[in-house]
């Protein structure tokens, strides 16, 4: 049965690595409506996931601590790992820090060392924590994270060219992710999979280079991207002439 418990935390599962957010959040309400997320981890992890997502990290970190920990070494490591991540998305980064240093090393740790040292000021201990990460057999969207760390402190460095080419590649991971799903319902999946923040940084890498019309051009394909894909194929390209002949309507 397709909407059993465990059949639905398969799907959500599903959901949420593809971005797709409103398939995600229905079948997740569904869940919830049946099991009591405090009650089941799988479930309280779903939950932790989705108010995290939504800008809500200060209320996942809470939810977690309301909650018994995991006893299963592999789901307390992660349990621990979404402690550490909440409070850093929260701004509490001492307390990211301390949990971060109970947690062992492996990719996701490395990429949560390195936007920890980010901000808090240490971008070049960002950029080895980055690199330390991409040195691992990745998963694409560890890899895109890991591309958008990367590209992040190598701008606070002033490497502009480095940073477009880290974020260039995570861009195309994000757009072939979005190739997967084509349900029209689904959320903007590159807003999802990259980030608004990370689109912002691609489009200010691309200012300071001195590419200006790639920058506005960046920032509009990802703004009105739904709305050309449904007007068709014809209408999905978007260029910096298609641009200035549309700014060129209103001067």
């Amino acid at each position: 049965d397709i909407n059993t418990p465990l059949a639905l935390l398969g799907l959500i599962r599903l959901a949420r690595e593809s971005g797709d957010v409103y398939r995600r959040n229905r079948m997740l309400d569904e869940l919830t409506a049946v099991v009591d997320p405090s009650e089941n981890w799988s479930v309280a992890r779903e939950h932790t996931l989705r108010l995290y997502y939504e800008d809500y990290p200060r209320a996942a970190g809470e939810f977690l601590e309301r909650i018994d920990a995991p006893t299963h070494r592999r789901s307390n490591l992660y349990y621990r790992y979404l402690q550490a991540l909440c409070a850093f998305s929260a701004g509490d980064f001492d307390e990211a820090r301390w949990r971060h240093a109970s947690l062992p090393s492996l990719p996701a740790t490395a990429l949560l060392e390195g936007w920890i040292e980010l901000e808090t000021g240490s971008p070049e201990l960002a950029i080895v924590a980055a690199r330390r990460a991409l040195g691992a057999e990745l998963s694409k969207d560890m890899r895109r994270d890991g591309l958008i760390l990367l590209g992040t402190a190598l701008l606070r460095e002033g490497r502009s060219d480095e940073a477009l080419e880290a974020l260039d590649e995570a861009l195309i991971l994000a757009k072939e992710q979005r190739e997967l799903v084509a349900d029209q319902k689904s959320e903007n999946v590159i807003g999802e999979w990259l980030g608004l923040e990370s689109i912002a940084t691609l489009a200010r890498a691309l200012t300071e280079r001195g590419d200006v019309l790639e920058a506005a051009v960046t920032c509009e394909a990802f703004q009105s991207g739904r709305l050309r894909r449904a007007l068709g194929a014809d209408a999905q390209a978007l260029d910096t002439d298609g641009l200035l002949a549309w700014a060129a309507c209103y001067e």
